[in-house]
């Protein structure tokens, strides 16, 4: 594998421009924590077990799973054999709300859990891009119900004990985030937090090189079949907007509070309103409760953490 330049800007078109930079200044954190089962170990030793782990999954994978989203599935595959994890999902975050979604995903149930941020516009994903740190929440049916109101229960009832997310960045600029979830409670053990650092440090690696490998504009290969599912959900956006007469914030919240109202994942409500088969009410009562309850989780939240959700450009005012 190709290691990228330590000083290139790459462009995430039509995501940010990523200046690729080291992984500590990113996470916050330096070599993650001590602890006598990696303290001895070597990184480059062993971030390279990992990637052979890694090619050795995603070898065994689907074959409809291409380029750099059949290596992303395998380096999902991977962490879930090598970590104490029941699932392991990587989502790309778009600038503008272009682009992005669910590039991967290992594990019963994980696919759900990850389209569910998208869908209540909050959970880890989101927090570890907003923040530009590594999120962990060992409690997802005490603390974590505090921390994502509406995330929190759903995750647990879904399953989700707990939820780590290392965001997929470099310098001030964040296009995703690498989840990984158990079914019971408990934190990471050291061990297994500093090869999650690994794993993501690798995930964010084969983005931004097979971005080099892309046409100026276009995806990286294999990510272009893996997220079209989500630029319907942007088309639905711009005809709720036509629709009702509102702003493409006021229109995505009004697709997100529907998804939620009625137990479905955004993306098929989405999908329904492209193809004709739905169409919003100007003034559902029971959807505009819903958007207020979004409305006003969100303004008790970093609003930086909204953009990319609304298809603006994160300004406000």
């Amino acid at each position: 594998m190709a290691r990228r330049d330590p000083g290139a800007a790459v462009v995430l078109s039509p995501w940010l421009v990523v200046s690729a930079g080291s992984w500590s200044q990113v996470s916050g954190m330096q070599d993650g924590p001590e602890d006598p089962v990696t303290r001895g170990v070597d990184a480059r030793e062993g971030m390279a077990e990992l990637r052979r782990l890694i090619r050795a999954e995603a070898a065994r994978g689907p074959t409809d799973h291409a380029g750099v989203a059949g290596q992303l599935h395998g380096l999902c595959a991977a962490l879930v054999r090598v970590l104490p994890a029941t699932g392991a999902g990587v989502s790309l975050w778009g600038s503008g709300g272009i682009g992005g979604g669910i590039a991967a995903h290992a594990g019963p149930g994980t696919k759900e859990l990850e389209e569910l941020q998208f869908t209540l516009g909050e959970g880890p994903c989101i927090e570890a891009c907003s923040t530009r740190r590594v999120v962990l929440e060992p409690d997802l049916s005490g603390r974590g119900t505090r921390r994502w109101p509406g995330y929190g229960p759903a995750a647990s009832a879904a399953g989700a004990g707990a939820v780590f997310a290392f965001p997929l960045g470099a310098g001030s600029a964040c296009v995703g985030s690498l989840d990984v979830y158990q079914a019971a409670e408990g934190s990471l053990p050291p061990a297994a937090l500093r090869q999650g650092f690994w794993f993501a440090e690798i995930a964010l690696e084969l983005v931004l090189n097979g971005q080099s490998l892309a046409a100026p504009g276009a995806l990286p290969p294999g990510l272009d079949d893996a997220l079209a599912y989500r630029l319907e959900v942007y088309q639905a956006q711009g005809m709720i907007t036509v629709d009702l007469g509102v702003s493409l914030a006021e229109a995505m919240l009004r697709l997100r509070a529907y998804a939620f109202a009625v137990n479905r994942p955004v993306s098929d409500v989405a999908h329904d309103i492209v193809d004709g088969r739905l169409r919003l009410d100007r003034d559902p009562e029971r959807v505009d409760n819903e958007v207020r309850g979004l409305e006003e989780r969100e303004d008790r939240e970093d609003p930086d953490a909204l953009d990319g959700l609304d298809g603006s450009d994160g300004s406000h005012g």
